[in-house]
């Protein structure tokens, strides 16, 4: 099951775009002074808290990895979206296109929050 999953995230990776034709967001991996990093990493958080919640089949919330990897799935798609935004209207420059170090922040966000519900966890027992 994990391996169909990850393959799937790696094949929204490579189907984004074609490699030439995809614009990478110039941007540095800072999210102690960039503020829409910060919301990234805020938007990893939520969306994983939001995972654990029932409203989701429990096959898909069961396990932390699984969690992270629907976070890091709402990420590509995501930064997808605006990789064709900046190809359609040809915005170059920090903040548009497909951003890695985004998508990193989604993903540390996503950590974040399991790790918190793990110590919460733990100090409740």
């Amino acid at each position: 099951m994990h391996r169909r999953l990850v393959g799937l995230a790696l094949l929204g990776l490579l189907v984004a775009a074609p490699a030439a034709a995809q614009r990478l967001d110039p941007e540095p991996f800072a999210p102690w002074r960039i503020t829409y990093q910060q919301q990234h990493i805020a938007a990893g958080a939520g969306l994983d808290l939001l995972a654990q919640l029932p409203i989701l089949p429990k096959g898909m919330r069961d396990t932390p990895f699984k969690r992270v990897l629907l976070v890091t799935f709402i990420g590509i798609t995501y930064e997808a979206g605006q990789e064709t935004i900046v190809r359609d209207r040809d915005i170059r420059g920090d903040g548009f296109g497909f951003g890695l170090a985004d998508l990193a922040c989604d993903i540390l966000g996503a950590l974040a929050a399991e790790g918190a519900t793990y110590l919460l966890r733990t100090v409740r027992q």
